[in-house]
């Protein structure tokens, strides 16, 4: 009788693949890792020589994020005219008096503001009627009760014309 043994490969044996995967993988995680932890942070924006410290970063971050807050604490209102001085459009109910608003004189406004809108005076921007040839213009600072307008063509007449108004402010 012959007693032979007959020997097959394992189905079980690693593949080259599976070989790259379980020794490629750690070596890879190790070596990024490596490289992460030897990273220079860019502290060029930091005056030469002052050290980095995590108090004045954070103390840093504080002022953006208050900064931040006040920004978006802040009033933003519209309010478009037409020539008639009637309201075509307005952000809420800021103006104090009714539609339309009657010009102190050719292309003067004074736009009344509603008590409390503003607790300090708004920054104010103005621009005449799309496809008119007239620009407005402040006649004096806006207050937290009035804005002074007028509207002048190129030769600085004034005229009534419609405007647009923006103003930000607490």
């Amino acid at each position: 009788m012959d007693n032979r043994v007959e020997v097959r490969p394992s189905d079980r044996r690693p593949t080259v693949p599976r070989r790259l995967l379980f020794i490629g993988l750690p070596i890879a995680i190790i070596l990024a890792a490596a490289v992460t932890a030897r990273a220079t942070i860019d502290t060029s924006w930091i005056v030469q020589n002052q050290p980095l410290s995590s108090a004045k970063l954070k103390a840093d971050l504080d002022d953006a994020e208050k900064r931040l807050a006040a920004l978006e604490a802040r009033k933003v209102t519209t309010l478009t005219l037409d020539g008639g001085g009637n309201i075509t459009a307005q952000d809420g109910a800021w103006i104090n008096g009714t539609s339309p608003l009657t010009p102190t004189s050719a292309g003067n406004y004074t736009i009344m503001i509603n008590t409390g809108v503003f607790t300090a005076s708004p920054t104010c921007t103005c621009s005449a009627a799309s496809g008119s040839a007239f620009m407005c213009t402040f006649q004096a600072f806006p207050t937290t009760s009035t804005i002074k307008v007028q509207t002048i063509d190129s030769t600085g007449t004034p005229g009534t014309k419609g405007l647009s108004l923006i103003c930000v402010g607490h």
